[in-house]
């Protein structure tokens, strides 16, 4: 696991499109090189396999976490995307890149780590997260528009020593 860059945008540009609409990926995409360029707080990292390959990426961000699901004394950071190459799906690569996500909070400070997931990560986010995290924080039915969910779970991370 190592930070993104910004040669690694072509192959995350693959990845996210295995996942998402094109408008989608170029606004992730817009977004990895904005965070990329010192222009934002997100930071976003990759895993890769020997060659070098990318096979997946995580992001976390400070800013813009809705206070609703902020609690009083918490500094809060959000893991704002985790995509893994779905011929890597099941390998520990979504693991592996947010046990590195939560280290990176916590040698950050940051108190909790949050992850907001809408309906069209129900078939593999989902049961990754609720696996992960447990049941839901909270869930708010018809938050991103009709029949489409916002699921919220939350973490407190450890102490670092």
């Amino acid at each position: 696991m190592r930070l993104a860059e910004v040669a690694d945008l072509p192959s995350i540009r693959s990845i996210l499109a295995q996942w998402l609409s094109i408008d989608d990926v170029d606004e992730h995409a817009a977004a990895m090189l904005s965070a990329l360029n010192g222009d934002s707080d997100a930071t976003y990292i990759v895993a890769g396999t020997e060659d070098g390959s990318v096979v997946g990426l995580a992001g976390l961000e400070a800013r813009g976490i809705a206070s609703e699901l902020v609690l009083p004394g918490e500094r809060p950071v959000e893991v704002v995307s985790v995509y893994v190459d779905q011929q890597h799906i099941g390998l520990g690569v979504g693991r592996g890149l947010v046990d590195e996500a939560e280290r990176r909070a916590t040698a950050a400070g940051y108190t909790t780590i949050i992850v907001v997931s809408g309906s069209r990560n129900r078939k593999y986010g989902y049961p990754f997260w609720c696996h992960r995290y447990g049941e839901p924080f909270r869930c708010d039915a018809d938050y991103f528009g009709f029949g489409a969910e916002r699921v919220v779970w939350r973490r407190a991370l450890p102490t670092d020593r």
